[in-house]
């Protein structure tokens, strides 16, 4: 059966101080020669607040940024929550106030799900720079890797934008969706909140069904989980 490509991360970090440094050689010697094994990654980004602010497309020197830096991958995360608690800006200039924590705006259905697609679109439109590849498998990146192209893997962050539908899951997922955070900063339709006050709901069991769903598999563990307290 086939498996989607949702991760949480491709790199287990490294700490580069723990590695000796041979005679003769810099610590940028070491640093390249460890990425010439392994595949560097930003494994939550949101460059040029693209996933709030009034913008068509992530900036190109947000872009250079991570390429001078070494980076192979970064992961772009929407903030879907932002459709109920605002703190976003809309294409036509309107800035919708972030709200207190626990308070949402009334919005309509299919309206969050019409936030997540304008602001996932904004990903798409800067993967058309030729430099730049949307990661869609890991032999995709490796490839990109090796032709020193940037790879732009689309995540959420905070499944809200979904609105409890797995046909939007898999519309996302056919426009290049590869990673999903089940929570953010409210509870929605998969969990409670990963942040403070502390609930101990946990996940719903539609959570297990959602990401069994989207991987194709019986296991939700492809599905990435923010940590809360035991």
């Amino acid at each position: 059966m086939k498996r989607l490509f949702l991760t949480a991360a491709m790199l287990a970090g490294i700490p580069l101080c723990a590695l000796p440094i041979p005679s003769g050689h810099s610590q940028a010697d070491r640093i390249e020669k460890i990425h010439a094994r392994y595949v560097f990654v930003d494994t939550h980004a949101h460059p040029s607040r693209f996933h709030r602010a009034g913008i068509e497309r992530i900036q190109k020197d947000e872009l250079d940024r991570y390429r001078r830096s070494g980076m192979d991958m970064v992961v772009r995360s929407v903030s879907s929550d932002a459709a109920y608690q605002g703190g976003y800006t809309s294409r036509d200039g309107t800035q919708a106030r972030r709200l207190p924590a626990g308070k949402d705006y009334p919005i309509k259905a299919g309206e969050a799900f019409a936030f997540t697609l304008d602001r996932f679109s904004r990903i798409l439109k800067t993967t058309e720079d030729n430099d730049v590849v949307l990661a869609l498998s890991p032999a995709q990146v490796q490839e990109a890797k090796a032709q020193g192209r940037l790879a732009l893997m689309a995540a959420l962050e905070g499944a809200d934008g979904l609105e409890g539908s797995l046909d939007n899951l898999r519309d996302l997922h056919r426009q290049g969706l590869r990673l999903l955070q089940l929570v953010h900063f409210r509870a929605n339709d998969l969990g409670f909140i990963q942040t403070e006050p502390y609930q101990a709901g946990g996940l719903m069991s539609s959570a297990e069904v959602s990401c069994a769903s989207a991987t194709g598999s019986e296991s939700s563990s492809t599905c990435h989980t923010p940590t809360t307290k035991p």
